[in-house]
């Protein structure tokens, strides 16, 4: 055929017995009735001819293919091995709204925890579990984040508004993920991340499990931060200054410096007021947190 593909074109060509092919841009119609006659030798699990077309289809050519079933009105989707029956609407959005539920719960416990870290740190009281437990629950929210994003790639338009919220309880856990990782281990977060990924979720509750394959060797090992994350709170410092501050002084110190400290920094002596009482800002600001 080759012509435009539109919605009343791919509907009423759609009535017919056969296929429906299109371009690879899905733009243009090539072909309808057409009869799929893939390898009798490709293996299916299906047992309509239709639907075994379809998949045998799907595996032989590597493409794409829909098959529609008009007697139980399911949608079936097929590339290669894999196969995805399409969920009723209503029934995608009920599961989107109670998985995006389960991210804010465990998004308000990821800030709670965060929050103990804070406190930790500043207190000089940080021990491997509090690093441990932000990887938990970091680790949840990322498997909640998967799931989500599924259902909101299958809903399209009709999830646009549940994607607004999604992203606004996602804002930041990446970021606040890797900068942890920064702090105390001193590396980027894929390798972390990815070994994390490979345990089931019993493993992941389990924070001997998760001890293990960070390489600690108990909870209540005392551990000290960076200062990668409280310094990226100060918006007048840029990587390079932060990572001098960071070799030159140390956390510790960073957390008591006053202006004449910075003095020694010929790069940071302009701004070395603004800096101290930025310093007390980010300080005063986590206490209040955690306070509050």
């Amino acid at each position: 055929m080759d012509v435009k593909l539109t919605t009343a074109r791919a509907a009423e060509l759609c009535k017919m017995d056969g296929a429906l092919i299109v371009d690879r841009n899905i733009k243009r119609i090539l072909y309808a009735a057409a009869l799929l006659m893939p390898s009798s030798l490709v293996k299916t699990s299906e047992t309509g001819a239709r639907h075994q077309a379809a998949e045998r289809t799907a595996k032989q050519t590597g493409q794409l293919v829909i098959a529609v079933s008009q007697r139980t009105g399911t949608v079936t989707l097929y590339f290669g091995e894999q196969k995805y029956i399409v969920k009723e609407l209503q029934e995608l959005l009920t599961r989107t709204r109670e998985t995006l539920e389960i991210l804010e719960r465990n998004r308000r416990t990821f800030d709670d925890v965060m929050s103990a870290l804070n406190f930790r740190e500043i207190s000089g009281t940080t021990k491997v579990r509090d690093f441990i437990s932000v990887l938990q629950r970091a680790e949840s929210i990322f498997r909640i984040e998967k799931k989500i994003n599924e259902f909101l790639t299958e809903l399209g338009v009709e999830g646009e508004f549940l994607g607004i919220q999604f992203k606004e309880l996602m804002k930041d856990v990446e970021k606040t993920f890797d900068l942890v990782i920064k702090d105390y281990k001193g590396t980027s977060s894929g390798k972390i991340r990815k070994l994390l990924s490979e345990l089931s979720n019993e493993q992941l509750l389990d924070s001997l499990m998760v001890i293990k394959i960070l390489n600690y060797n108990f909870l209540d090992d005392k551990i000290s931060a960076k200062g990668y994350r409280f310094l990226n709170k100060i918006p007048i410092l840029n990587p390079q200054e932060i990572n001098l501050l960071i070799k030159k002084l140390g956390f510790k110190k960073i957390l008591e410096a006053n202006a004449f400290d910075f003095t020694v920094f010929k790069q940071l002596n302009e701004k070395r007021v603004q800096i101290a009482e930025e310093i007390k800002r980010v300080k005063e600001n986590l206490i209040l947190k955690i306070k509050g």
